[in-house]
This record gives C-alpha cells, sequence and structure tokens, in this order.
C-alpha cells in the first residue's frame, strides 16, 4: 500500500462518523418526509396514497401563504442583525487590545 493511498484511507476514517452523522439524522429523515408527503394519513385510520393532492392543497392554503410570508419577513430582519452583532463581536475579539 502506497503512502498516498493510506492517507486517504486515514481521511475517510476520519470522516465516516460525520457521514455517518448526515446520513442518519439528516438524510434519511428527510427522504422519509417526502416519502410521506404523498400519502394522507391522521395518525389513527388507515394510510392512504394521495399523491400531490396533499401539494395542491397546501398551494391553495392561506394560512400556508402567511407562515411562509411571516417566516421570510422574521429571516429578513433577525439574519442581517445577527451577521452585524456577530462580525462586530469577531472584529472586536481580534483587536490587540483583547487579544493580549
Amino acid at each position: 500500500m502506497s503512502a498516498a493511498s493510506n492517507r486517504n484511507k486515514v481521511g475517510w476514517d476520519f470522516i465516516a462518523p460525520a457521514m455517518a452523522f448526515l446520513a442518519v439524522f439528516i438524510a434519511l429523515p428527510t427522504v422519509l418526509g417526502i416519502g410521506l408527503s404523498f400519502f394522507r394519513m391522521d395518525g389513527i385510520g388507515p394510510t392512504a396514497f394521495a399523491g400531490s393532492d396533499n401539494y395542491r392543497r397546501l398551494a391553495g392554503d392561506h394560512v400556508a401563504w402567511l407562515s411562509l410570508e411571516n417566516t421570510l419577513i422574521y429571516v429578513l430582519m433577525t439574519l442581517p442583525v445577527g451577521l452585524a452583532l456577530a462580525l462586530g463581536i469577531a472584529l472586536a475579539l481580534h483587536q490587540k487590545w483583547l487579544a493580549s
């Protein structure tokens, strides 16, 4: 085994736990959630395939659009403030009088 391939194996060994975490806690629930969104279920009765009917009902729901609008307003108001605050703190910590 060459030195380059040994380094590659070590790199894959280091990244394997993070990839497993992403697969189990991000990718798998996302795929399952998308798959379940095509079914009609209430948690008690039988599950039935709904196709894209759930998405059609969602597109016509006023409350869903209001929720999306409120979320966008919240993000547009809080994201710049949070970024500016984080940048200000980072710049203050970078000054020599705080770093010494």
